[in-house]
């Protein structure tokens, strides 16, 4: 339900902002509005809760962002403080970034490793991984211990095992059906 909240809210806006040339401008407004939420808890639990009334929050929207976000994206606002949908503003700012990368042609990989990896072999693999899959690849490496070694990379759905932790699992496997 969550998903599907974040999932059409998201989209609403980004119609919105295609439809007054605004797509850059307003995920820029709105990364900062989610950087205030989540670097302030106290500011989002005030955002998002129900003992001050609609206008109290909206109130407080309005003197906190004055300036700082167009007039587009403090409707949203309100409009999430009027449908009770407050508390998804944070899933619903990554499903908006989400679809304005889909929009722009990114694809998010993530690649796990025992090691860190190189600055040159994080850039030659999402290079490698952009003419894959013909689209601009961002890459989120992180380092996993009980990989033991190799890569596991994640693209979209698509998932490529090269792990030493799952080649050992594979002979394990194997070796269950060997028969003695």
């Amino acid at each position: 339900m969550a998903e599907l909240v974040a999932k059409t809210y998201s989209e609403a806006l980004f119609e919105v902002a295609l439809e007054v040339d605004g797509l850059d401008r307003i995920a820029e407004e709105f990364q900062q509005v989610n950087e205030s939420f989540v670097n302030n808890r106290e500011f989002f639990e005030l955002y998002r809760s129900p003992q001050f009334s609609t206008e109290e929050r909206k109130a407080i929207i309005n003197e906190v962002f004055r300036d700082g976000i167009s007039a587009e994206l403090r409707n949203f606002l309100y409009i999430l403080l009027d449908k009770r949908r407050s508390g998804s503003v944070l899933e619903i700012h990554r499903a908006f970034m989400k679809r304005l990368d889909a929009h722009r042609g990114i694809l998010e990989a993530t690649v796990k490793s025992a090691e860190p990896l190189s600055e040159a072999l994080k850039k030659e693999l999402a290079v490698k991984l952009g003419a894959l899959t013909g689209k601009d690849v961002r890459l989120k490496a992180s380092v996993e211990k009980d990989l033991i070694g190799g890569l596991y990379i994640k693209v979209g759905d698509q998932v490529l095992d090269g792990s030493m932790k799952n080649r050992l699992e594979n002979i394990k496997e194997s070796l269950k059906h060997i028969i003695v």
